[in-house]
Formats: C-alpha cells, structure tokens, sequence
C-alpha cells in the first residue's frame, strides 16, 4: 500500500510558504519567507529584541486618547491609572504566553494561533484582519495629518507616504521592522517627555498665574 502525501505537509512545501528568511541580526536583504516554521539554525534573537517591537507601537497618539477615557468616565486621575495599569496587564498575559510559543514551534503567533481554535481560527482571523484595516487607517490619517503639517502638503500627500514607508518595511520584513521600531522607541520617548514637560508647565503656569486664582 503507496502513503499518500499529507495534504497539509505539501502545502507547507509550496514556496508561497517557504523562501529567504535572516541569517541573523542585521541582515537586512528582503525576506520572502511565509508562515513555514523557521528550521532551528535559523532562530536567533532574544527576549529584549522583542521589548521594543512592542513597546515602540504603543507609544502613540492613541495611547493618550484611551487615557483621556478616565477623565470621561470620572474615574479622575490615580483611579483612572490604576485602571490602565490593571488593564494593561491584563491584556499583556495572553501574548506573554502565547509569545513562549515560539521558540518550541519556530512559528509567529499569527500562524501558531492555528493551534489553539483549530478549525475555527476563521472567527479570530476575521477580527484581526478587520483590526489590521482599522489600525493602518488610523496610522494613515495621524501620520498624514501630521506630515502635512510638518512638510506643509496637502492631506492626501501625508497620507500616501505614511502608507508607502509602511509598506516598504513590511516588504522587507522582520530585521527592518526590529531596526525601525528600535529607533522609533527613543525617538517616542524623547517625544512624548517633551510633550509632558510642555503640559506640565502650561499647568504650572495656570496654577500661578494669579489672573486664573481670581477667576477661580
């Protein structure tokens, strides 16, 4: 009796799968590699290169409108960030776990989630997709809205070269987008420090300025 192939495991084999993947930190050449695990003399890497690939993406103006929340809510402002800290928790351990996945599998979560819903990976799949469309739409209007205003372009101009830059980091794929969100990670942080200093003073300044003590 001829084993027939396994359907799946000649899928894997296809080179939409499968292609040139990094030989190691710093190999910036395109990577054409697909959802096929990565053999093991191909993994590298370590835990602190993953800080700020996640860390560089949250440091956003998103972030400050989700903490404007608290202030909506009424929570005021110790309760209001104590609920971020809780809810930022919270919403970290899932990936922290599902993170542990891949050196055991050589596979990214996306792929890996597979094993997790089975057959009904559709159903988180449609979410994500719909979550992927939403978040590059709101990079592409922050982004744009704010080079048009730096370069002094119209809107529509900003917004094609957010969406190019993204892009042409996805088309190269996992050491750029390490080196890009490296450098983005100091870049938001010196960024968001000014923007705190500078809302801290114009604070400080109202809470002296004796015309808004008389007001009050």
């Amino acid at each position: 009796m001829v084993n027939q192939p396994d359907a799946g495991s000649s899928a894997l084999e296809a080179p939409t799968f499968g292609g040139r993947m990094p030989a190691g930190s710093g190999d910036m050449a395109i990577e054409t590699h697909g959802i096929k695990p990565i053999p093991e003399d191909n993994r590298y890497g370590s835990p602190w290169r993953l800080f700020t690939v996640w860390f560089a993406p949250q440091m956003n103006m998103t972030g400050v409108f989700t903490g404007s929340l608290a202030i909506v809510f009424g929570l005021g402002f110790w309760l209001g960030l104590l609920a971020m800290v809780i809810g930022t928790l919270l919403g970290s351990l899932p990936v922290a776990y599902l993170s542990t996945w891949g050196p055991r599998t050589g596979t990214g979560q996306l792929p890996a989630s597979r094993m997790a819903f089975g057959a009904t990976v559709i159903l988180p799949a449609v979410v994500q997709w719909l979550s992927s469309i939403a978040w590059d739409g709101l990079v592409g209007l922050f982004g744009g809205e704010a080079l048009s205003v730096l370069l002094h372009t119209p809107f529509w101009v900003g917004v094609v070269i957010v969406l190019a830059l993204q892009g042409i980091v996805g088309v190269f794929g996992y050491e750029l987008i390490h080196r890009v969100e490296a450098v983005m990670t100091v870049v938001l942080v010196i960024t968001f420090a000014v923007l705190a200093a500078n809302l801290l003073a114009d604070v400080v300044y109202a809470v002296l300025d004796p015309r808004t003590r008389q007001e009050g």
